[in-house]
């Protein structure tokens, strides 16, 4: 490691434990107890109204959806995307996302997440796209390389930012190996790697969605055995194939 950083790092954690001996230091009156443990209840209160809201408008929006019509909903997002859409086995792989996210009769194990792979073109971005919006949660795309990128020559901060917004949410990560290595700490890691394993701990697999140009060999070799267990067990593989979409 780097001596100023690793200097600066050791100056901080000082002076945050300095701060802590002093709060701990501090003595507080009943009526100052009472007055936290009442605002925190408040605040918990209004999350769960809140909750409970956001939760029933969600039922609302999807309340009356077959899998059928959900189906005929993806292909529409994929016809306004594209130029044409004759490709049946895009229609069957819709109507299995639809069941899935219905949590209806399916091929899908819907405890687990979706991997669409593929070979380049062939449209699974574009895919991926249209099932962002649905019953189970509405997943925001995050290209692999755009996020690795990011990150790369940061340090304490990584920990933290990876943690507080990549894990945890719905979230579709784009492009899985085609993000470049980073620096952390004056060593080469796989930010999407480390990622996936702690998605893998912290997060339901249902919430997490990959596109990846990748074969299964590639992702054992990239990722390591461990990391490419994990993802057999977190997915539902679902291989693309035919013709590019984009044309």
């Amino acid at each position: 490691m780097n001596e100023k950083i690793e200097s600066y790092l050791q100056q901080e954690q000082i002076k945050r434990q300095q701060l802590l001996d002093d709060i701990n230091l501090l003595d507080l009156t009943d009526e100052e107890y009472q007055l936290i443990i009442f605002e925190a209840k408040k605040q918990k209160y209004y999350r769960l109204k809140s909750e409970q809201y956001l939760q029933q408008l969600k039922q609302d929006e999807w309340h009356g959806y077959t899998q059928p019509r959900l189906a005929e909903l993806y292909l529409k997002r994929l016809a306004q995307r594209v130029k044409q859409n004759k490709r049946n086995d895009i229609k069957d792989i819709f109507t299995d996302l639809a069941g899935y996210h219905l949590n209806g009769s399916t091929t899908l194990d819907t405890s687990k997440g979706i991997l669409l792979i593929g070979n380049i073109g062939t449209g699974k971005t574009i895919i991926a796209s249209c099932v962002l919006n649905n019953p189970i949660g509405k997943f925001e795309m995050v290209n692999c390389n755009k996020l690795a990128a990011q990150f790369d020559g940061r340090y304490d901060e990584i920990d933290y930012y990876t943690k507080e917004n990549y894990c945890g949410g719905f979230l579709c990560f784009d492009d899985l190996g085609d993000e470049r290595e980073i620096n952390h700490y004056g060593n080469r890691i796989n930010l999407m790697s480390e990622l996936l394993k702690e998605r893998y701990v912290n997060v339901p697999h249902n919430r997490t969605m990959v596109t990846t140009n990748l074969t299964p060999d590639q992702m054992k070799e990239k990722y390591g055995e461990r990391v490419y267990s994990r993802m057999r067990e977190m997915f539902n593989v679902i291989p693309i194939a035919g013709s590019d979409l984009r044309t």
